[in-house]
């Protein structure tokens, strides 16, 4: 089961490293050669939302974890 999900894992890092690269280069690529900079900003725009947001997941799913009951603690004691 351990190589399932490292295969998981790593299929899902590639496909946002790849979604990730051309999201950027399409919204640098679509703004004109003098507004390069209007295009750099908007994609650090979006890095940082991204990047916000997993960061609010993480945090919320690893607190879910901990407050969640844990059956097997109950079944030892």
């Amino acid at each position: 089961m351990g190589g399932a999900a490292s295969g998981a894992f790593n299929a899902a890092r590639q496909l946002g490293s790849a979604i990730g690269v051309a999201l950027f280069g399409t919204l640098t690529a679509a703004s004109a050669s003098s507004a390069f900079y209007t295009g750099m900003r908007l994609s650090a725009v979006v890095v940082a939302a991204c990047f916000l947001g997993g960061a609010v997941l993480a945090a919320l799913s690893r607190s879910a974890a901990r407050s969640a009951p844990n059956p097997s603690a109950n079944e030892a004691s």
